[in-house]
């Protein structure tokens, strides 16, 4: 280095400490002299004219002769920006570098994150290309997105577009930490939609991935936010996609506290969706935290007390998802069965309904070994409802349940059992059998299970339906017109239809399925070993359920009409062809079906639409 300077007067060179202050004339720095042209001669006139003033050289000593001086040439250009993307040898927690599949060398996302820790690590205006790169990034992702397959990696997404996008991952993961608020929003939407790929650089640094996460979320007020919602929907994926991603359990304690936190408050759908979404990826990892427990138990009460329908339908999947998958004892478990079953009685019909739909569910999912275990248990509230219950939507959700878990016993000992407990609901308090109840309800939601049972397990329902016919009977001809009741509409003849016409129901579902049922003998009733509940009466004979059935024709009530011609017909259509040849010979039969009182009472029905007397019936 030199340096110029101007004196008065020196004839010689003056040092001062290192520095050499030497004479030296003015051409001799000329442009010159420095970049000589070779077609010019130089001149040996005398170097120091008299006119020019005298100027002075500054000489500084040689690097490494002064031992009190330390040089530091500094970086070269580009390095801290180097190392602040691409780590540096002295990183403290750069993780160690993988081989990809391309030959290439991976940088662990903690070394990424743990370098550039200021702003002075990169060049000025860094984050505007930051915030730019992001937004391509993700409208490429999002382009991406719409095409099939690329969700899952592999072949679909391309060796090329996987090697690209395994480098960016570390790249956003880093943006996180930025401290421009446009920067982590971007980055988060970003790693949600790389996170739905199975690209590897997600399992090298999960823990810093983590903090990070939690880091942004402890920043949101609400898990309304729009950025809480966005590291929500990257956990989420991260839990569901990558096993590699394991939060600590004060993580998971975090998430638990804040995600769920409100689950009743006014959100989105979108917002509902993925948070119970969350819900389900969190106890899919099982992590045995008591705050698990507890938020379980408000799920619980939620899905029959929660007013939105959708946030019913969302905690009932919660909670048989938590009651199949997760480690509980039985105790626990029966106190959440427990549960179900007396919110069943619940006062408003959307809770009762939720309840039942959420039982359906755990019997359609739980074990074999499981549901034969609790079956008794289920079967005698669902029938209830299925009797008593006010609002058709509930009544036909137990209907659904009761097919469900007939089907799941059928053939085993729990499924007779329960089938044997339908027989004896059916029983009249008149008949004395044991078993018998006084309650109407209870009689003809018997028949309704016995009705559900024929379809869902024929084969058992066969002995079943025999065993309970003449109970079936019985209540066919209690509600015969002509034997009791006015013609007051409000007669117990027909405030009692329900009975009679959830009876012909199960006849004529019989007659289809298992018609041996309605004509074979009575099971027991001739020393069978298995027959311990079987009444011997008057109602014994199979063609008593037909004539019970031919007499309910002339019933005020139109669905009973309908329910008793369907049956009529089904007789007449497999027996009718030896009942017209009998009546053609003139040979009498002492069928159950009467078909001159078919006529009268076809005519009949008739006649009350168009008027007495509209009608003949020809004695030829």
């Amino acid at each position: 280095m030199v340096v110029v300077m101007s004196a008065g007067r020196a004839s010689s060179g003056v040092t001062f400490g290192f520095i050499t202050f030497a004479p030296v004339h003015p051409r001799t720095f000329s442009p010159a002299s420095f970049h000589p042209d070779p077609r010019r001669k130089r001149s040996h006139s005398a170097p120091f004219p008299a006119h020019n003033p005298r100027r002075y050289l500054i000489k500084l000593p040689a690097a490494g002769s002064d031992k009190y001086i330390k040089e530091d040439k500094g970086p070269e250009a580009g390095d801290r920006y180097k190392k602040a993307k691409y780590g540096g040898p002295d990183s403290d927690d750069e993780a160690p570098e993988k081989q990809s599949a391309h030959g290439g060398k991976k940088v662990g996302v903690a070394a990424v994150i743990a370098n550039a820790r200021s702003d002075e690590d990169v060049p000025p205006n860094f984050d505007l290309l930051v915030t730019f790169a992001l937004g391509l990034l993700r409208a490429l992702l999002r382009k991406m997105s719409g095409e099939k397959g690329v969700g899952g990696g592999g072949k679909a997404l391309g060796e090329k577009r996987e090697s690209i996008l395994e480098g960016v991952v570390p790249l956003a993961v880093r943006a996180l930490s930025s401290r421009r608020g446009s920067i982590p929003p971007l980055a988060v939407r970003c790693l949600a939609q790389l996170s739905t790929m199975k690209l590897a650089a997600f399992d090298s640094s999960t823990g810093a991935l983590a903090r990070r996460i939690m880091a942004l979320l402890r920043e949101c007020s609400s898990p309304n936010e729009q950025l809480a919602q966005d590291c929500l929907k990257l956990l989420n994926n991260l839990l569901k996609r990558h096993t590699a991603f394991t939060p600590t359990d004060a993580q998971f304690r975090f998430i638990i506290t804040f995600a769920f936190g409100d689950l009743e408050g006014d959100h989105r759908e979108e917002q509902r969706s993925t948070t119970f979404s969350l819900m389900r990826a969190v106890l899919a990892r099982r992590p045995l935290l008591p705050e698990v427990y507890d938020c379980m138990k408000t799920v619980s009460s939620l899905v029959v007390r929660a007013n939105a329908k959708d946030v019913r339908e969302l905690c009932a999947q919660a909670l048989v998802q938590f009651l199949l998958d997760y480690p509980l004892g039985e105790r626990r478990l029966q106190q959440h069965l427990e549960a179900l079953a007396a919110n069943l009685e619940y006062q408003h019909a959307s809770g009762r309904l939720s309840a039942m739909n959420c039982l359906r569910d755990v019997v359609a999912r739980f074990p074999a070994e499981a549901v034969e275990a609790q079956a008794t248990f289920l079967f005698v509230p669902m029938v209830a409802r299925l009797g008593a219950d006010e609002d058709a939507a509930c009544r036909r959700a137990a209907g659904e349940a009761l097919t469900t878990l007939l089907k799941r016993v059928a053939g085993t000992g729990a499924g007779r059992k329960l089938l044997a407990l339908a027989v004896g609901w059916c029983a009249g308090s008149e008949s004395g059998s044991s078993g018998a109840t006084s309650d109407p309800r209870l009689r003809r939601a018997a028949m309704q299970t016995l009705g559900l049972a024929v379809t869902a397990a024929p084969k058992d329902a066969a002995r079943a339906v025999a065993v309970a016919r003449p109970h079936v009977a019985s209540a066919l001809h209690e509600h015969d017109p002509e034997k009791g009741g006015d013609d007051d509409d409000d007669d117990a003849t027909v405030r009692g239809w329900q009975t009679a016409y959830y009876a012909l129901l199960l006849v004529e579902k019989a007659a289809a399925s298992c018609p041996k049922a309605l004509s074979d003998p009575i099971p027991g009733a001739t020393g069978d070993d298995d027959g311990t509940m079987v009444p011997v009466g008057r109602f014994d004979d199979p063609d008593a359920v037909w004539s019970g059935a031919q007499a309910l024709l002339l019933h005020r009530h139109q669905w009973v009409q309908h329910a008793a011609a369907r049956v009529v017909g089904h007789r007449l259509a497999s027996h009718g062809s030896q009942m017209a040849s009998a009546l053609a010979s003139g040979t009498e039969t002492n069928g159950p079906i009467d078909l001159e009182r078919v006529a009268r009472c076809c005519v009949a029905v008739l006649e009350q639409g168009t008027g007495g007397g509209a009608v003949e019936i020809d004695d030829g």
